[in-house]
Parts: C-alpha cells; structure tokens; sequence
C-alpha cells in the first residue's frame, strides 16, 4: 500500500511540493548550501487486533546490491515496554515491495535466569562491511508477569545475519568492564558509525547511580570479527543533571567529525567529536533563529547525502503534534548546519504525517549516496485507531538531489 492511500493523491502532491520549496529557500543561505530532495512513502505492513501493534521498525542494507532487511516486533499494547519477538522483513528492489513477516523466535528467542524471563528489545541493525555481515544491537530486559523488573540490570546485546548462510546467530551480551556504572547500561535503539579496521563506535547510556534515574552517555569502541563483539574502549562521560539526563543516543560521521544526539526528557542535545569517542559540552537542539526545536523525551535519528547532514525527529508545542502524546508525531526532517551546530529552519518539512497515533520509536539509515530511508510504525491504543491509525509500518524513502 503506498502513501496514496493513505494521504490522498492531491496531500501527497502538496507534500513533495513543500520539500522542494523549503530546501531552495534564500533566506538565510545560499541556495548551492542546501541540499534538495523528495521523499515517497510506502505502508508495508498495517493491522491492529487490539492486543498488540508493530514496534521498533529498523532497517539497513545487505551487500552490495541493495538488498534491504527491517527488524521488527510485536508490542503487548496493554503492558508499558512488554515486547514480543523480533520479525523480519525483506525488500530487494529498493523498499518498493516486502517479503511477509517472519518470526526469529527460534534463534533470538527468550532466556531464563532463575525465575527472569530475559528478551531482548530496541534493536538496530546496520551493515558491517569489513566482515560483510549485518551486526545488531540491542537490550536485553528482565521481565516477571509480563511487567518489566527494574531491579535487574539492562545490558547490550548484539547478534549478526550471515548472507553467505542466510543464518542468524544467537544474541549474546557485550562484556563492559566490571565498573557499578556500568552495571545498568543500554544501547538503547542508538546509530553507531562503522569503521574500516572492523571497529564500531557504540554510544549507549547508563546510570553512574543506581538510586537515581539520571543517565549518561559514551561512546564504546568496540571491534567485531565477524562472530564476537568485544568492548576495547570508552570515551569522555556526558552528564545533565535535568530531568533522567540523557538517553538513546545516535551517532554518525560526516567530513571527517563526529556527531552526536542525544534524547532529553526537555529538549534533545547535541555534540560534536573529532575522534569520536571524545566529545564537547552538548548544546540544546535549536534553530538557526534561535528558537528551540523541543523534541521532547523522544528519539533523534540521522540521515545524510553526500553534502549535508539532517536531523529526524519529533517536535512538541506545534500545531501539527498537539494531539500527540510528547509530540510524537508527526516525524519532522530538517538539515543540519555543522558550523552553527543547529537545525536549518527553513529547511524543515514532515517527512512522516501524523496519522493519529505516536511514531516516536523509529529508525533511519543510508542505503548509499543517492536515497535514504526513515522507518516507523503507529503505536497503538484505542485513542489512535479512533483517529484513524491502524498499525501501519511506514517507510519513507528519501532521494537526494
């Protein structure tokens, strides 16, 4: 089903219109520093029983020839957090068209811990070239009765898909060093940037304090080999002391830098790294007028042409999220100036509309210099599906002029 049918043909024209408009205004820039695009949208999956919906939706290539994979899994609508297993889809022209739904239960099924049941959740995949294989990570969550149980650590979890197989491994935990901060640690749905020596560099978040729900960040160094995922490093601690501090980082790297955005229960931060593992003072997301981009208590997520960055997120306080709880919808995109560290207002557009229901828990990645891709799924309740929602898994393509 494609965004016709969700939008009308005559909202779909007025969408793609005001992209072209808002990337070539003159206001501020020149138009040759902003970058032009459209974007088309396709629902994959949509369908709601009443019990569960589509959660987490997240892609990445396969190789070279532009296969793509999306991880995928059921929410448990009347439990905070309660996940189901992961499912995969598959496109191999490009996200026009996806294979059915098909559960990993047997491989990345849940393990016991005494009287815990441990699944695993916010999971990421994205291609890792020198090992040509897809590497995910994750979070493992300790449940009792279908209610998460906080008192047990969070750990991050990772497993790959082998394409000369066709095979998933198991999921195992990344051993960190035996320090109490890290005892309650997550990589929490995070982008991290692919390195050619076989590295990665992993942000996650984690509380210094057990007793107070106050997060930091760091970047991890990490190497994979193709079968193990090994902690080597960590870089400089980023701390707030506003409201949980600070979750669900996402990094990426541009122009030879490091940039970092981080989930804030206020506002959403933002820092930069010239190593990548150490990093400045994060500064609020703003516009270029100075205004503040109040993405509040949600996710941020890159994407990039060959000539800019852009920001993914969400935004509370506007006219077109009012209805949304935190704001969580609809799904704004606007370019990134990397000298000023702040969003270009003028270049801000919906990419994904609101529907009726959140879209905050969504994902982003680079197939190549040409297109980009932002995935997401309605998060359900009776409210949304009275609005109009009904459990669709949205992806938006963006083409890079």
């Amino acid at each position: 089903m494609t965004i016709y049918n969700l939008l009308g043909e005559s909202l779909v024209c007025t969408f793609i219109l005001l992209l072209l408009i808002g990337c070539s205004n003159e206001d501020n820039q020149n138009e040759s520093e902003l970058v032009k695009y459209t974007v088309s949208l396709n629902v994959i999956q949509e369908g709601y029983d009443g019990k569960e919906c589509w959660l987490h939706p997240r892609a990445c290539k396969c190789g070279d020839n532009n296969d793509i994979l999306l991880l995928m899994q059921p929410w448990v609508t009347s439990h905070s957090d309660f996940y189901q297993f992961l499912y995969e889809k598959w496109s191999y022209d490009e996200g026009e068209n996806w294979t059915v739904p098909q559960s990993l239960e047997s491989v990345l099924g849940e393990k016991w811990e005494d009287d815990d049941q441990i699944r695993i959740c916010d999971v990421n995949p994205q291609w890792h070239q020198k090992s040509k294989k897809i590497l995910a990570t994750g979070v493992t969550v300790h449940y009792k009765d279908s209610a998460e149980y906080t008192p047990s650590p969070r750990e991050t979890c990772y497993f790959y898909y082998n394409p000369d197989s066709r095979k998933w491994s198991p999921w195992k935990i990344l051993r960190m060093p035996d320090l109490p901060e890290f005892f309650h640690s997550s990589v929490g749905c995070s982008q991290w940037v692919d390195c050619p020596n076989g590295d990665i560099l992993l942000p996650i978040y984690f509380l210094r304090d057990p007793n107070i729900i106050n997060y930091s960040v760091t970047v991890l160094r990490c190497h994979f080999d193709g079968e193990i995922l090994k902690y080597i490093e960590h870089g400089n601690y980023l701390d707030l002391d506003r409201v949980r501090g600070f979750c669900e980082p996402s990094l990426i790297q541009f122009k030879g830098r490091y940039y970092l955005t981080l989930r804030n229960d206020v506002n959403g931060m933002v820092t930069v790294s010239d190593d990548g593992l150490n990093y400045k003072k994060p500064v609020e997301w703003m516009f270029n007028d100075s205004t503040y981009v109040n993405t509040e208590n949600t996710q941020q997520h890159w994407v990039k042409s060959p000539k800019a960055l852009f920001l993914v997120y969400t935004s509370s306080g506007r006219k077109e999220s009012e209805n949304m709880f935190r704001g969580r919808a609809p799904l704004f995109i606007a370019q990134f100036d990397d000298k000023k560290m702040c969003l270009i207002k003028e270049t801000e557009n919906i990419i994904i509309p609101n529907t009726g229901a959140g879209l905050g828990n969504f994902g982003a990645f680079d197939l190549n210099d040409h297109v980009s891709y932002v995935t997401t799924s309605e998060d359900m309740d009776e409210e949304a599906l009275r609005k109009g929602a009904n459990g669709r898994v949205i992806v938006a393509k963006i083409h890079w002029n």
